[in-house]
């Protein structure tokens, strides 16, 4: 398993965009991907044309289960 974060302060720098792209395309190589989004904004679920009704704050708050927040959009990914 391998961790790659994507982080700058600043807004408005392309990570979403970077985070997107870089693992649509590990995902398309066969890699199992896991993308979390720790944006209160949510933009990286938009990007995919989804959501979910529990993210991280339920996961590290509330105690759920990360795998019944885990939303999948596409093979692998």
């Amino acid at each position: 398993m391998r961790v790659i974060a994507v982080t700058n302060q600043k807004g408005g720098t392309g990570k979403t965009t970077t985070v997107v792209n870089l693992g649509f395309a590990l995902a398309q190589g066969g890699a199992r991907t896991l993308l979390v989004d720790i944006d209160a904004q949510g933009n990286l679920g938009v990007s995919f044309g989804t959501g979910s009704e529990q993210g991280l704050y339920h996961i590290l708050v509330d105690g759920a289960d990360p795998n019944a927040c885990a939303v999948s959009v596409r093979p692998n990914l």
